[in-house]
């Protein structure tokens, strides 16, 4: 599977935390969850408009809420 991705990081509100990931394109959230489960996540993130979703990589949990972009600067 070819896809286009781009460096994402992903952090709590607060800040207290924050991770490397990677932001991918074009793929259904089946294949979303398919490419978690082949890197061992328990679950991804699937962006929706100003709404995102995070989606168990095994079964077809999710929990959506709103986001906003933070450019890095």
């Amino acid at each position: 599977m070819s896809v286009s991705h781009v460096p994402a990081v992903g952090s709590s509100l607060d800040g207290s935390h924050s991770e490397d990931s990677r932001a991918v394109f074009g793929l259904t959230d089946g294949q979303a969850r398919e490419l978690g489960m082949r890197f061992g996540q328990v679950a991804v993130f699937a962006l929706r408009g100003w709404q995102w979703s995070l989606l168990a990589c095994v079964g077809n949990r999710e929990s959506t809420c709103g986001w906003r972009w933070e450019p890095v600067v």
